[in-house]
Formats: structure tokens, C-alpha cells, sequence
């Protein structure tokens, strides 16, 4: 009985190992992993996007949508949507019927269809702002086959065309950014910050993740709304420079802390609204 308990432990111990190795990902994590909204098409992928997959695409990191990976010239980044919702979905219909299964799977319906349809309002609406090349939320007929080298070093042929994904320029995260600036570059890039703020207001388009130090960075200093997912859109009228004030407090008190000479730009950018 002891040696069956060591055994279980053994295994239980080890795949918690490789799951931290590997920050989670494995290809299983992929399958399925396309929207349930049916009035979501992917558009045939231009051939200079084709073009992007003939290179290498190294692990980056993960987030609750997806796993990311860049390009060997260290200029895209190739998102693979993450099929957890999918998933649950899937073995929750397995469930003998009871209420609050069901309040479950409409539950992760909703999370997953918020997902694809963020990505369809930047594809849309904010596709330059976001650096969004290319968004496949259904399958296609057309083999797209891609090369993943994964957080081991281990490489998988996989086919895109199978799979929801996107395709995003690379950007700098804005406060690594921020900390390579120099005064005047500094001035610039906040004032431009403050305007993606702005226009992704007036486009009617609310973020329910406004993070600034996780979800925005900079390319040739042009800020870029780097996590796509928590988009909606959101008619109701607000006070541009309070709700900007609201979004940039973190990004204020990292400033005063950091760099305070630069803390005072960030200021005359919302007041100038």
C-alpha cells in the first residue's frame, strides 16, 4: 500500500514538474481551440503573412487566452488560443443535467465568446493601435504549417489551419520602455499613450483589463495595446480625463517612484485632452 501512495506521489509530483517547466503548454492545450461563434469567419491569409510562418516560433509566455510565441526575427508574435473554456465546456455537457452545471457551462459559453469577439473588435475596429496582423478564429482548408519550439527547446510541426490564432507585431513592454527613454522621448511616448487612451474611447471601446504595465507597449515609439482580450464595446459616455486619470494611476505611481522627472508629462498628456 505505501510503495502504491510513493508511486502516486512520484507521478503526481512529476507531472506538476513538467507542468512548471513548460509553463503549462502542451499542444493538447490547443485542439479545439477555434470560437462557437458562427458569424465569425477567418479570412484567407494573405501570402507576406504566409510568409511570417516559414521561420521559427520560440515559447514567449502564456496568459489565461493564450500561449505566445515570437518569431525567430524577433518581429511577430504568434498567439495560440489557450482551449481551456473548450474544454470545460466539453466535459461539463458530460454531467448528468443539474442547475448549476448548466449555470457553469453558460458560465464559460460567455468567458470564451468574450475572448473571440475582443479579438474581432481590434481586428475591426483598432487593428493599428493593436499591431494585429492576422486573427483565424475557425478553421480553414488551407494548410498553414508553423514550427513552435516550446519552453524545453523541443520542437512541434503543427498545422495553424486547424486553429484559433492571431498574429501581433512585437512590441517593448511600456514600463521597460519607459525606464530606456530619454526625457524628450519620454514626453513623447506618454502623450501618445494618453492618445490610444483616448481614441479607444471615442471608438466606444471599454478594456476590462486597463493594465498599463502588463497590456501596453511600445514600437518606434508608438504605443500598442499588446493583450487584445478583455476588449468590449461600450457605448456609455464618460469623462475622458477622469476615466484616463483612473487607467493611468499604476503608471503614475510607478512614474513618481522611477523616473519622477517624467511623472509631470504624464499629467500635461491628460490635461491636454
Amino acid at each position: 500500500m505505501f510503495k502504491k501512495i510513493a508511486l502516486l506521489m512520484s507521478l503526481w509530483m512529476l507531472a506538476r514538474f513538467c507542468h512548471h517547466q513548460t509553463e503549462g503548454f502542451r499542444l493538447s492545450k490547443l485542439q479545439g481551440n477555434t470560437t462557437i461563434l458562427n458569424e465569425q469567419v477567418s479570412e484567407p491569409m494573405p501570402p507576406k503573412m504566409e510568409n511570417l510562418l516559414h521561420q521559427k516560433f520560440h515559447y514567449l509566455g502564456r496568459g489565461i487566452q493564450s500561449f505566445s510565441f515570437v518569431s525567430e526575427d524577433g518581429k511577430t508574435v504568434l498567439k495560440l488560443f489557450n482551449n481551456r473554456y473548450q474544454s470545460k465546456i466539453f466535459w461539463l455537457k458530460k454531467i448528468p443535467f443539474f442547475g448549476f452545471i448548466q449555470n457553469k457551462i453558460s458560465y464559460n459559453k460567455k468567458k470564451l465568446a468574450w475572448t473571440f469577439a475582443s479579438y474581432q473588435i481590434a481586428y475591426d475596429k483598432l487593428k493599428e493601435e493593436s499591431g494585429l496582423l492576422y486573427f483565424h478564429p475557425q478553421k480553414t482548408s488551407k494548410t498553414l504549417p508553423v514550427t513552435l519550439i516550446d519552453k524545453l527547446h523541443i520542437a512541434h510541426t503543427i498545422d495553424l489551419n486547424q486553429m484559433g490564432f492571431a498574429l501581433q507585431k512585437k512590441a517593448v513592454l511600456a514600463y521597460p520602455y519607459l525606464d530606456s527613454c530619454t526625457e524628450k522621448e519620454a514626453k513623447e511616448a506618454l502623450f501618445s499613450l494618453v492618445r490610444l487612451l483616448k481614441r479607444k474611447m471615442d471608438l466606444g471601446i471599454g478594456d476590462r483589463d486597463p493594465l498599463i504595465r502588463a497590456n501596453v507597449g511600445f514600437l518606434e515609439n508608438r504605443p500598442m495595446q499588446i493583450d487584445i482580450g478583455p476588449l468590449y464595446l461600450d457605448s456609455a459616455k464618460k469623462n475622458p480625463i477622469q476615466e484616463i486619470t483612473k487607467m493611468t494611476l499604476g503608471l503614475k505611481h510607478w512614474l513618481e517612484k522611477a523616473h519622477p522627472e517624467m511623472a509631470p508629462f504624464l499629467d500635461e498628456a491628460i490635461q491636454n485632452l
